[in-house]
Protein backbone atom coordinates (compact mmCIF):
# COMPACT_ATOMS: atom_id res chain seq x y z
CA UNK A 1 0.00 0.00 0.00
CA UNK A 2 1.18 3.56 -1.25
CA UNK A 3 1.86 6.15 1.34
CA UNK A 4 -0.73 9.14 0.98
CA UNK A 5 0.60 12.81 1.82
CA UNK A 6 -1.30 15.65 2.85
CA UNK A 7 -1.79 17.85 0.03
CA UNK A 8 -1.95 20.91 2.87
CA UNK A 9 1.13 20.24 5.05
CA UNK A 10 3.12 17.30 2.74
CA UNK A 11 2.76 15.21 6.61
CA UNK A 12 1.58 11.76 5.65
CA UNK A 13 -2.12 10.73 5.95
CA UNK A 14 -4.66 7.62 5.88
CA UNK A 15 -5.64 6.85 2.44
CA UNK A 16 -9.01 7.42 2.87
CA UNK A 17 -9.24 11.15 4.61
CA UNK A 18 -8.57 14.22 2.45
CA UNK A 19 -6.17 15.48 4.89
CA UNK A 20 -3.58 14.86 7.79
CA UNK A 21 -5.26 14.72 11.54
CA UNK A 22 -3.55 17.60 12.33
CA UNK A 23 -4.72 19.82 9.02
CA UNK A 24 -8.41 18.26 9.58
CA UNK A 25 -8.29 19.84 13.40
CA UNK A 26 -7.63 23.38 12.57
CA UNK A 27 -9.70 25.83 12.33
CA UNK A 28 -9.93 29.63 11.17
CA UNK A 29 -9.52 31.24 13.79
CA UNK A 30 -9.03 34.58 12.92
CA UNK A 31 -12.42 33.97 10.41
CA UNK A 32 -15.10 37.18 10.94
CA UNK A 33 -18.16 34.63 11.28
CA UNK A 34 -15.83 32.70 14.44
CA UNK A 35 -14.94 36.05 15.76
CA UNK A 36 -18.39 37.18 15.93
CA UNK A 37 -20.08 33.99 17.45
CA UNK A 38 -16.82 34.55 20.48
CA UNK A 39 -17.51 38.24 20.97
CA UNK A 40 -21.64 37.01 20.89
CA UNK A 41 -21.05 34.43 23.48
CA UNK A 42 -18.98 36.42 25.87
CA UNK A 43 -21.70 39.51 25.76
CA UNK A 44 -24.26 36.30 26.56
CA UNK A 45 -22.05 35.23 29.35
CA UNK A 46 -21.32 38.92 30.62
CA UNK A 47 -17.22 38.14 30.62
CA UNK A 48 -17.26 35.65 33.03
CA UNK A 49 -16.82 31.92 33.50
CA UNK A 50 -19.63 29.72 33.57
CA UNK A 51 -18.67 27.36 35.78
CA UNK A 52 -20.33 27.52 39.86
CA UNK A 53 -17.95 28.64 42.08
CA UNK A 54 -15.46 30.30 39.58
CA UNK A 55 -14.95 33.99 40.37
CA UNK A 56 -12.91 34.94 36.72
CA UNK A 57 -14.19 37.53 35.09
CA UNK A 58 -13.52 40.54 32.81
CA UNK A 59 -10.30 40.95 30.25
CA UNK A 60 -7.26 39.67 32.71
CA UNK A 61 -8.99 36.07 33.47
CA UNK A 62 -8.20 34.39 30.07
CA UNK A 63 -11.42 33.67 28.90
CA UNK A 64 -11.92 30.84 26.27
CA UNK A 65 -15.66 30.31 24.09
CA UNK A 66 -16.14 26.18 24.52
CA UNK A 67 -18.45 24.61 21.62
CA UNK A 68 -20.51 22.47 23.12
CA UNK A 69 -21.06 20.47 20.11
CA UNK A 70 -18.05 19.76 18.67
CA UNK A 71 -17.07 22.25 15.54
CA UNK A 72 -15.68 20.18 13.17
CA UNK A 73 -18.67 17.44 13.68
CA UNK A 74 -21.52 19.74 13.99
CA UNK A 75 -20.93 22.51 11.29
CA UNK A 76 -25.10 23.51 11.72
CA UNK A 77 -24.76 24.41 15.08
CA UNK A 78 -21.35 25.77 14.96
CA UNK A 79 -21.84 29.40 15.09
CA UNK A 80 -24.80 29.43 16.87
CA UNK A 81 -24.90 31.25 20.27
CA UNK A 82 -26.32 28.72 21.86
CA UNK A 83 -23.40 26.21 21.30
CA UNK A 84 -21.14 28.38 22.89
CA UNK A 85 -20.01 28.10 26.88
CA UNK A 86 -17.48 31.17 28.17
CA UNK A 87 -15.09 29.32 30.36
CA UNK A 88 -11.80 30.62 32.26
CA UNK A 89 -8.83 28.91 30.42
CA UNK A 90 -8.10 26.36 33.51
CA UNK A 91 -11.51 25.42 33.58
CA UNK A 92 -11.62 24.66 30.10
CA UNK A 93 -8.42 22.63 30.12
CA UNK A 94 -10.38 20.84 33.30
CA UNK A 95 -13.19 19.66 31.49
CA UNK A 96 -10.90 18.53 28.17
CA UNK A 97 -9.01 16.73 30.32
CA UNK A 98 -11.87 14.95 32.06
CA UNK A 99 -14.49 14.58 28.89
CA UNK A 100 -11.90 14.33 26.64
CA UNK A 101 -12.05 16.31 22.79
CA UNK A 102 -14.52 14.50 20.84
CA UNK A 103 -18.44 13.65 21.28
CA UNK A 104 -18.52 16.10 23.84
CA UNK A 105 -22.59 17.26 24.77
CA UNK A 106 -24.89 19.33 26.86
CA UNK A 107 -25.01 16.36 29.14
CA UNK A 108 -21.28 16.74 30.20
CA UNK A 109 -20.89 20.37 29.97
CA UNK A 110 -24.08 20.95 32.45
CA UNK A 111 -22.84 18.40 34.48
CA UNK A 112 -18.93 20.04 34.77
CA UNK A 113 -20.74 23.35 35.20
CA UNK A 114 -22.71 22.91 38.29
CA UNK A 115 -20.01 20.63 40.15
CA UNK A 116 -18.39 24.42 40.96
CA UNK A 117 -14.27 24.91 41.94
CA UNK A 118 -12.83 27.41 43.79
CA UNK A 119 -9.48 28.62 41.86
CA UNK A 120 -6.44 29.38 43.71
CA UNK A 121 -6.96 33.12 43.58
CA UNK A 122 -2.68 33.37 44.41
CA UNK A 123 -2.34 31.59 41.03
CA UNK A 124 -0.42 33.34 38.20
CA UNK A 125 -2.21 32.62 34.89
Amino acid sequence: MSQRICPRCGEPKSPRAKTCRRCSLERDWGGWENTQWRMAVLARDEHKCRRLGCDREGPTAHLEVHHVKNFRLHKEVRYQVSNGVTLCKDCHDEFHRRFGNFGNGWAQMNKFLKEGIQHDSSAVL
